[in-house]
Order: C-alpha cells, then sequence, then structure tokens
C-alpha cells in the first residue's frame, strides 16, 4: 500500500509560474478592454432631424372618364401625427460680415495676381517680339553686307 501519492519519485512534476502566466493573462485582457473602450466613441450623436414639404392639393391629370368633382366624395384629411421626436427650428444662419470682408480681399488679391501675370506674360511677349525683330535686322544686314562682298569680288576678278 502506497503511502502518499504526491511523494512518489516518479509522477511528473507540477508546472512552476502558474500564477505569474494567470496574472499575465489577466492584465493582457483589462489592457485590451481598456483600449477598446477607449476607441469606441460611447456618446451617441443628436439625430438628424428631416422635414418635408407636404403640399395639401397635388395637382392631378384631366381625364375625360371622370365624373365631376362635385359628385366625388371629399375624404377627410388624416389626423396630424406628432412624432415623439423633438422638433428644435434649425438656428437661422446669418453671413458673417468678416468673412463676406475676407472673401472680397481674397478675390480682389486674386483678380490683382492674375491682372499681373497677364502684364508679364504681355512684357515677355513685346521682349520676345523685339529679339526677334532685331535678329532678323541682324540677319539681313549680314545678307546684305555677304552680298556687297560678292559684289565686290566679282568685280575684282572682271579687273584682273
Amino acid at each position: 500500500m502506497r503511502a502518499n501519492i504526491q511523494d512518489d519519485p516518479f509522477l511528473p512534476t507540477r508546472p512552476s509560474g502558474m500564477k505569474a502566466g494567470f496574472g499575465l493573462a489577466v492584465l493582457a485582457h483589462v489592457l485590451l478592454l481598456a483600449v477598446l473602450a477607449y476607441g469606441v466613441n460611447w456618446r451617441d450623436p443628436e439625430p438628424q432631424v428631416t422635414s418635408a414639404e407636404l403640399w395639401s392639393a397635388v395637382p392631378q391629370p384631366e381625364s375625360r372618364s371622370a365624373p365631376p368633382e362635385e359628385s366625388r366624395p371629399v375624404p377627410s384629411p388624416p389626423p396630424p401625427r406628432v412624432s415623439a421626436a423633438k422638433t428644435e427650428p434649425e438656428p437661422v444662419v446669418e453671413a458673417d460680415p468678416e468673412i463676406a470682408i475676407r472673401q472680397a480681399k481674397k478675390e480682389a488679391l486674386q483678380r490683382e495676381k492674375r491682372q499681373q501675370d497677364q502684364e508679364q506674360r504681355d512684357r515677355m511677349a513685346l521682349e520676345e517680339l523685339q529679339k526677334k525683330q532685331a535678329q532678323q535686322r541682324i540677319d539681313s544686314a549680314k545678307l546684305q553686307q555677304e552680298e556687297a562682298q560678292k559684289k565686290l569680288q566679282a568685280q575684282r576678278t572682271e579687273a584682273k
């Protein structure tokens, strides 16, 4: 008969460090829940109020087979629905004069910049045109000089 099963040298030993592992697992789960709670937006946004325009009379196309309107029974209008949501009037947004002034200044600056850019392009085009004309005058002067030299050489060859 055996005295104690725990004292048996042939049984495997219990693994050590179970408490540390359990503690780390609990810590990891707590951190995970904290990060998830921080990342979730817990506040519900205000519900968006929508409105619809109701027409009391919708134009109907005329049909030839329809009986006169006097003989038709007039249906009673349905009772108005009362919505559970509070309907708050939308705030009236007034144009801020500072915004209008800023926009006007911005537009004026843009117009001035466009005008300056156009003037600069015009100046550059004029300079380019003047350069071309000067180059043409130089080229024509060179041609005239070459022609004069050819005539001079031709005269010299004839004189010899």
